[in-house]
């Protein structure tokens, strides 16, 4: 199995285990309305108006990107 196969399976299992762990635990369970796509936008700017911390913006969005906030709400709302 590929590498990158089994990390996204760890992932989807580990997010199962904790939305289920929320849900059983907890009434109500509240998530903020993350714009998830524009925290993934690139910082690089324009020819005029270069973006700022361009490499630092980059590694955010890679581990946004590597977190998986959106398939854990996606699993949450599912659970509850």
């Amino acid at each position: 199995m590929p590498r990158h196969r089994l990390v996204a399976n760890q992932r989807r299992d580990f997010h199962h285990h904790v939305a289920r762990q929320l849900v059983s635990e907890y009434d109500l369970v509240c998530v903020e309305d993350l714009k998830i796509k524009n925290m993934g936008r690139s910082a690089k700017g324009t020819v005029e108006i270069p973006g700022t911390n361009v490499a630092a913006k980059g590694r955010l969005n890679r581990s946004i990107n590597d977190a998986g906030w959106g398939q854990f709400v996606s699993i949450l709302q599912g659970k509850a």
